[in-house]
């Protein structure tokens, strides 16, 4: 037409289109189309191709729209009911993009995550990737910074990601060895290899017509212990990458090294020999699997990338067991149950095996919060769950931390959960160290002991496993069984006893009540716990009259007060009353009355009487827990102090500078000591055993599950903290860490938020409601927060496994 190149004032042309302006992130390459508001985000993207003429594969790539900060991915839509005009500046992009991730355990991983998806489903995706069941739990936190170093560019320093892709996929279909294989070291049937000269990594050629293949990659050889070199000038094998020493040669079983008649110039170590299948199943090893010393010792050339394993559906429980590939011990099934992960490579030990801090160096440089409003301002960190990676301006490649953010494990089981178990332990390990969470001196050294122990049986675990793994996973599920951690922290009792009458204490008990002055010091009463409240008389024999003081603990806190070695065992309560909390103490005699009365404290502040079924097992647990602060009265039985226990990695630093003024070569042996002492409690528990049993004592302390943020409360003119747990809200006083004030979910009726002045307000049932204004943080990050816990709630074991999310983002998201 005559007036299609007729240019009007407005920018667009005369026949009514107009210029969209793209930039394709992959070519770096700007491109201009003349379109209509008419056009749909479909038919924008297929001209923007046609236009390119660049053979690629475009399916992941999607329209961005940085001014918006939104994705355009109703390809239905049309420009003009997005809003889209001639101003407008769009980027094409994949969808899917690289993220440095740091895990619990400190170790980063590359991930490709959907930057296009809600942060809700990204993890979940993440999770699945990871093998980590209930993603729910966790989410994405940016990386605090020390406000007291600079600003510098990011630091090498940090280990190198590890990349993980999609699966490799293998031809054909699999199968098990067939029934003419009799050699007898093969252990399990994986996907082929092959091999190629130096430098070279390639598919494999088309002349190769083996249906086992997968890709190519170069081979390694190995010199005598000790030596590294390049080959020698009398190698002329094409296939030689590099030389390098080997491990030390171990006897399956025994732990020592190969016998001197093994006379194999390039040995790098013992370990059964592979078969290779298309993707495929296992099978359990013949045995001997190998006869140390022969003359065709094997060498194991490299992990197989990918899946092996068939998937048995989305967490399955059904699973057939399968194998390490070290040494042929069964895995948990956690490493089975994503067929398309490529973490499930018969060796989960990237993620399933903790791996001790090599140096001191390593806790100096991590940020520690100096003060509990330094820990309240990391919380700003989190990531909008019900927003995208992108509309959060989270760049590629850019480090996130995943972490498990809400602080309700649900079913957490060991037989399933060998990965969540260890990065929950890494979590808990690293907030004690960082000093994220209060804990005694006994406590850090039961800690520091578990954590000696929990090493000690990771670097043994790959020698001994072969010879006990069996019998230890029969002992795990008879002897964990009463540590699977639900919502509550607890599992139904099989005895009901008698459910027509409620559980009663009585006993005599030292009262102190601090605040209100009424006592000079504790002062001993014949108490008696019924319900949910506390009776105190002067004398047994007044039992019956009328009580001098009684304290109704619905809603209270209940906090631990302990010192095994000066028998100290207190117990600190703070009842809401109308205008506030009253603090009251109670002061117990022996560790068994302490247990007891403890339980039953912390039952009675969720509403809950002795008569529940969690009671029994909750005095158990604290019974554990001081058994493990111990120490052992019989220093013969002590192991002697070795130079492998390094306790400036067991402890937090605040432990060590106690003893400033004293001798490095001192401190160390005398902490070494104590903690070899409090390993005496921890020395007969399984790998599994000591993991589930730190993450049990850290569930124990006081300060466990508290998530801090600064806030003004209504009625107050300073910043005071607000502190969220799985089942209530709390108002802390900053400076002295105490709780002024506590709402529980269950009293909750509602809780509302003003967007513009980000005022936070909650209703209760039975008093006054609660409202607050968030300080230094998104409110979003609150209501979240919220409800996220509420959203935890609802979990029920015999409800379907997937998520709903939809009730995740109506709980959380809210009004932006």
């Amino acid at each position: 037409m005559a007036l299609d190149g007729i240019r009007m004032p407005d920018g667009c042309y005369a026949d009514g289109t107009w210029e969209l302006k793209m930039h394709v992130t992959d070519l770096n390459r700007d491109v201009s189309l003349r379109v209509t508001g008419e056009i749909h985000i479909g038919g924008v993207m297929l001209k923007l191709v046609e236009k390119l003429d660049v053979k690629k594969d475009w399916s992941d790539h999607a329209l961005w729209w940085e001014k918006k900060k939104t994705w355009l991915l109703k390809t239905h839509w049309t420009l003009d009911k997005y809003g889209i005009q001639a101003d407008a500046r769009l980027l094409f992009t994949p969808q899917h993009k690289l993220l440095r991730l740091q895990l619990p355990n400190m170790k980063h991983m590359k991930v490709k995550v959907n930057f296009s998806d809600r942060v809700f489903k990204a993890v979940s995706d993440i999770c699945k990737t990871f093998n980590i069941r209930h993603p729910e739990e966790l989410s994405l936190l940016r990386k605090p910074r020390d406000p007291k170093k600079k600003k510098k560019k990011l630091e090498e320093a940090e280990e190198e990601a590890l990349e993980l892709e999609g699966p490799l996929l293998t031809p054909g279909s699999g199968t098990y060895a067939p029934s003419t294989c009799t050699h007898p070291w093969v252990r399990y049937i994986r996907p082929l290899y092959l091999y190629s000269p130096l430098g070279q990594v390639h598919t494999p050629p088309s002349t190769c017509t083996h249906p086992w293949v997968r890709y190519i990659r170069p081979l390694y050889l190995y010199s005598p212990l000790g030596q590294v070199h390049t080959p020698p000038s009398t190698c002329t094998h094409p296939w030689v990458r590099y030389i390098r020493p080997p491990l030390p040669v171990l006897t399956p079983g025994s732990g020592t090294y190969a016998p001197s008649t093994s006379t194999h110039s390039w040995v790098r170590y013992i370990r059964p020999l592979y078969l290779y299948s298309p993707l495929g199943q296992v099978h359990t090893p013949p045995l001997p699997l190998l006869t140390p010393g022969s003359a065709s010792e094997v060498i194991y050339i490299g992990p197989v990338k990918g899946s092996i394993y068939s998937s048995p559906g989305l967490y399955s429980k059904t699973m057939t067991p399968t194998y390490d590939s070290r040494d042929g011990s069964p895995l948990s099934p956690t490493s089975a149950w994503f067929g398309d992960s490529p973490l499930s490579e018969g060796n989960p030990s990237i993620l399933a095996v903790s791996q001790p801090i090599s140096s001191p160096d390593i806790l100096v440089k991590l940020y520690k919060p100096p003060s509990l409003l330094d820990k309240a301002k990391i919380n700003q960190g989190w990531l909008d769950s019900s927003r995208s990676l992108m509309e959060q301006d989270v760049k590629e490649n850019e480090v996130l931390l995943l972490r498990f953010k809400y602080h309700s494990f649900f079913d957490l089981n060991p037989k399933y959960d060998a990965i969540r178990v260890n990065q929950l332990y890494e979590q808990a390990k690293w907030a004690i160290l960082l000093e994220e969470i209060e804990c005694t001196e006994e406590e850090m050294m039961m800690f520091a002991a578990l954590q000696y122990h929990i090493n000690k049986l990771s670097i043994m675990s790959s020698d001994n496993h072969l010879k006990n793994s069996e019998n230890e996973v029969d002992e795990v599920d008879a002897a964990l069984s009463d540590l699977e951690i639900t919502l509550e922290g607890g599992k139904t009792s099989n005895t009901l006893g008698d459910i027509t009458s409620i559980p009663e204490l009585a006993d005599y008990v030292k009262v102190f009540k601090p605040k209100k002055l009424t006592l000079k010091g504790p002062k001993q009463y014949w108490c008696t716990f019924k319900d949910i409240t506390i009776s105190c008389y002067k004398s047994r024999e007044e039992a019956h009259g009328i009580p001098a003081h009684q304290m109704n603990l619905r809603g209270c806190e209940v906090t631990p007060d302990v010192n095994i070695s000066g028998q100290k065992f207190n117990i600190k309560l703070l009842i809401p009353v109308a205008d506030g909390m009253n603090e009251i103490w109670l002061r117990c005699d022996t560790e068994k009355q302490y247990a007891q009365w403890m339980a039953a404290c912390r039952l009675a502040s969720k509403g809950k009487t002795m008569a529940d079924s969690s009671y029994n097992l909750e005095v158990q647990n604290i019974l554990s827990f001081l058994k493990m602060q111990h120490m052992n009265p019989d220093p013969q039985i002590i192991e002697p102090i070795t130079t492998d226990i390094n306790p400036e990695c067991l402890v937090s630093p605040r432990y060590l500078k106690k003893y400033k003024n004293k001798q490095p070569g001192y401190i160390r042996d005398m902490i070494s000591a104590r903690i070899l002492e409090a390993h005496q409690n921890v020395a007969q528990m399984s790998l599994i055993e000591a993991k589930m049993r730190f993450i049990q004592a850290w569930q124990s302390l006081p300060e466990f599950g508290i998530t801090h943020f600064l806030a003004k409360f209504q009625g107050s003119k300073r910043e005071e903290l607000i502190g969220i747990t799985y089942n209530r809200l709390i108002r802390i006083d900053a400076s002295t860490r105490d709780a002024i004030k506590t709402w529980r979910f269950s009293n909750m009726k509602q809780w509302n938020v003003n967007w513009e002045i980000k005022m936070v307000t909650v209703e209760f049932a039975d008093e006054p409601s609660l409202s607050f204004i968030c300080a230094e943080v998104d409110c979003k990050v609150v209501h979240e927060f919220i409800g996220g816990y509420i959203f935890l709630s609802t979990r029920a074991k015999d409800q379907n496994e997937s998520l709903d999310e939809e009730m995740f983002y109506k709980l959380t998201s809210g009004w932006v």
